[in-house]
């Protein structure tokens, strides 16, 4: 429990919370609480830019009205992982030193959020981990963000793990007790925030995605670190061969900035079919996978999305560290090499097999209200403790993975 003399002190002043980001990812996933935590004249939000991602990535905190109050450091686009979380870790630390806030808040398994929590952990101050709990069990698998995850947790105070099994995982490492809360993924949050709004069209190449003429519509992402190189090529391959064998669909690719995906996909003759275009703003994005039938993709955060709107998603992973999408039927894992990845869109497309019905597995938009007013209530502003996330399809969850607990 908070000690007595803290505990009259924080009622008496707002609570001070640093928000830490630096991909886009985090940006929406963060939002949210920044949102809901400025309605609550207890509460003083500070958002601060790692600046691991340009600013430009940064666009989805303008859909929700947000700009960083600070950036630490800037990246040149050559920098290394150590070169990142070096920078990070000494400019936190001199934005720590200043600002002394009571809780540090990091979202997910960033180098940004790592190296954050350290700064944080070496100043004395609290972490609150956001989507904490998540688990491949394969330490490069996701790289470097398993590891990063794994370490976040161990440094932090307070954990936040957004599903029951993701909590689970704490408890089985021994990181549980009452500092642990269950509160789904924030990432559902925005994305109600987003839905109740008007949706934003597609322009530029990416507009082609919507003509009527089409008879499927699949969105594509590829990114992550681990599938740089030959797994990409696999992927660009599959994409070629996809657009070939299907040529009433079309497949859009909003194509990550890097220029190691980006050579993958520009070395390849796609079809007119395989729209390839920049990275979408995100309300752009959001548009084109609600429009879509099916979704492929190496991103947690776009299968979190792709499951919360009834989207199936094949997962081009060996492994993945939120196993509820493939648990409840939204979801499969197809790996990485473009023969299999050819066969389960083509078996997708032609006789389904997945689920289209959304589901609150990973949220059910609230978990930004969860989170904060549990912090509230931990440092004695509220008598009010909230209920914990537990999805509808709990039941279901447990029949499906205790075994992922201990793998």
């Amino acid at each position: 429990m908070v000690e007595d003399a803290t505990h009259r002190l924080l009622r008496r002043h707002p609570l001070r919370l640093l928000m830490l980001l630096g991909t886009r990812p985090e940006a929406v996933k963060l939002a949210p609480l920044v949102v809901y935590g400025r309605t609550r004249p207890d509460l003083d939000i500070r958002l601060v830019s790692s600046g691991q991602h340009p600013t430009e990535m940064l666009e989805a905190l303008g859909h929700f009205g947000l700009r960083a109050d600070r950036s630490v450091t800037l990246f040149p686009g050559d920098w290394t992982l150590a070169d990142m979380a070096a920078g990070v870790l000494t400019g936190l630390a001199r934005e720590l030193a200043s600002t002394q806030p009571d809780v540090v808040v990091v979202q997910g398994d960033t180098t940004t959020a790592f190296a954050g929590a350290l700064a944080a952990f070496y100043a004395g101050i609290p972490v609150a981990h956001v989507e904490a709990g998540l688990r491949t069990n394969h330490a490069a698998e996701p790289f470097p963000e398993e590891m990063n995850r794994r370490l976040i947790d161990n440094v932090a105070t307070f954990r936040f793990p957004p599903t029951p099994a993701a909590a689970a995982n704490l408890a089985a490492e021994g990181l549980g007790g009452s500092d642990v809360f269950t509160t789904g993924n924030t990432i559902v949050d925005a994305l109600h925030t987003l839905l109740a709004g008007e949706r934003a069209p597609l322009d530029g190449r990416a507009s082609r995605f919507l003509d009527p003429h089409w008879s499927g519509r699949i969105v594509v992402t590829a990114h992550r670190r681990e599938n740089w190189g030959k797994p990409m090529d696999e992927i660009a391959l599959a994409l070629q061969g996809i657009g070939e064998r299907f040529p009433t669909h079309v497949a859009l690719l909003p194509l990550h900035p890097n220029p190691l995906v980006r050579r993958a996909f520009r070395a390849r003759a796609l079809p007119e079919n395989v729209i390839v275009a920049d990275p979408l703003p995100y309300v752009q994005f959001i548009t084109a996978l609600e429009r879509s039938d099916l979704v492929v993709t190496d991103s947690g955060g776009v299968l979190e999305e792709a499951t919360a709107l009834g989207r199936p998603a094949l997962i081009l992973r060996n492994r993945t560290e939120r196993p509820e999408a493939v648990a409840v039927g939204s979801a499969k894992v197809i790996g990485i090499e473009h023969h299999g990845i050819e066969a389960a869109v083509a078996h997708s497309l032609q006789n389904g097999g997945l689920s289209d019905q959304a589901t609150d597995v990973f949220g059910d938009g609230q978990a930004s209200e969860r989170i904060l007013d549990w912090l509230r209530w931990r440092f004695g502003l509220t008598a009010e403790r909230p209920e914990p996330f537990i999805p509808t399809s709990q039941a279901l969850l447990e029949t499906v993975l205790p075994l992922r607990r201990i793998a």
